[in-house]
């Protein structure tokens, strides 16, 4: 799945860039007054999208991405496994590039969140059916909750690095629906009550409520500031 450029940010401080085909190559975005999210000036340049090429090899890669799904991170409710995280910045730290984050939830949603009485939706994407068998509804108030509460501990853990390491950290990329594609399920609901269309108002505001959370733990506060990376922003 490939980033997107952002045009048009939602929040007035937020930040983003970008675009990739198997490597990611960055490129600039803009003037940024003091103080706003911005990446290390050594960040600018060719990207790995993951974890294959070694800096030492490549001494032209500047940065990786790391992925940490929910469902992977919180297994069991409330207990966490931030290895992959921890494992990803110190890799950047020591080979002295930067790195990307990214938390998809969607269809990687743990299990026990459905056990929690989220509905499990179904849809009628034979394309996918073995990748992603199912997905969360959304709009589920306990849904909302869990996953909300998921990316909270997430900016948590990531605050709790010293401050040289989180300045490694050049973006996340926000991912809110399946994959980085940004849209809900990949299909059509079977289930009419749970169909969710990508361009629906319903899907914008859950959205739009999950970016201004990212905002919040993330561009705002004393802490270090760290860009945002929307893909798909206007419903289509």
């Amino acid at each position: 799945n490939s980033l997107h450029t952002i045009m048009t940010p939602f929040h007035p401080r937020l930040t983003g860039f970008a675009r990739t085909l198997s490597l990611l190559g960055l490129i600039g975005i803009g003037s940024l007054s003091p103080g706003k999210a911005a990446p290390l000036p050594s960040s600018f340049g060719v990207w790995d999208r993951g974890e294959a090429m070694d800096p030492k090899v490549y001494p032209f890669v500047r940065g990786t991405s790391c992925d940490a799904p929910w469902d992977e991170v919180e297994k069991q409710p409330g207990v966490y496994d931030w290895s992959v995280m921890d494992q990803a910045v110190e890799r950047a730290y020591k080979d002295k590039i930067s790195l990307y984050f990214s938390f998809e939830a969607g269809p990687k949603t743990p299990d026990w969140v459905y056990a929690k009485g989220v509905p499990k939706v179904v849809t009628d994407d034979a394309r996918h059916q073995g990748k992603f068998p199912y997905y969360p509804y959304y709009l589920s108030p306990e849904y909302k909750m869990y996953y909300h509460r998921f990316i909270t501990e997430v900016a948590k853990h990531i605050r709790s690095y010293p401050k040289d390491k989180q300045e490694r950290i050049a973006f996340i990329q926000v991912k809110t629906g399946c994959t980085g594609d940004e849209t809900p399920y990949k299909g059509k609901a079977l289930n009419a009550k749970y169909d969710l269309p990508k361009s629906s108002p319903e899907w914008l505001a859950f959205r739009l409520e999950t970016f201004a959370l990212y905002a919040r733990l993330f561009d705002q506060g004393p802490n270090p500031k760290i860009s945002l990376l929307f893909g798909s922003i206007a419903a289509n």
